[in-house]
């Protein structure tokens, strides 16, 4: 994960937004069995139903638990973990950008938490992980299957594919000897 990311206008927001929402998580939900989250502006898209049908209840040790808004999802008690569904897309970045189990997540690092956000799929989907609680590694794999109910219309790009703007292999070689 970078150390200082480099943030368009837009992710800066959503980032801003997503760090004021994560302390009020951890704050609001060290009292109550539900968790307070604020719902992101496409959370009504029935995809994110979809979504929230198939996530998992634990997390590691982390147990999923009420929220009081539509298209999120908490585990933990203070929430080490938050899910909300119909987020702002992200744009083109140089973000470090991962496929885990068929769908890609872009990383960012907050101070006091990861962030990751699908990339190529609308709605988008959010996920914030305390920096001490869940790893990584065992929530995105997680709820990746789940965040794959929504269609991918775009991918992220490996190194070479972005040199240049340019993807250096396009098209597959078809085996010698065979036509079109």
């Amino acid at each position: 994960m970078p150390k200082n990311p480099r943030l368009s206008p837009r992710t800066h927001r959503t980032t801003t937004t997503a760090g004021t929402l994560f302390a009020v998580m951890l704050g609001a939900s060290a009292c109550a069995s539900t968790a307070s989250v604020e719902p992101a502006p496409e959370a009504h898209d029935p995809v994110c139903a979809e979504v929230m049908l198939q996530l998992p209840e634990d997390l590691g040790e982390s147990t999923q638990r009420p929220t009081d808004s539509q298209g999120t999802s908490a585990w933990g008690d203070p929430s080490d973990v938050v899910l909300r569904c119909g987020v702002e897309p992200i744009g083109a970045t140089d973000e470090p950008c991962q496929r885990i189990d068929g769908v890609d997540w872009v990383f960012l690092e907050q101070q006091d938490h990861y962030q990751a956000v699908t990339f190529g799929r609308e709605p988008a989907v959010e996920v914030l992980l305390g920096l001490e609680a869940v790893s990584s590694a065992t929530a995105m794999p997680a709820l990746s299957p789940a965040v794959a109910e929504i269609d991918q219309t775009r991918e992220c790009l490996d190194y070479e594919q972005t040199l240049d703007g340019e993807d250096l292999d396009p098209e597959p070689a078809l085996p010698e000897g065979q036509n079109e």
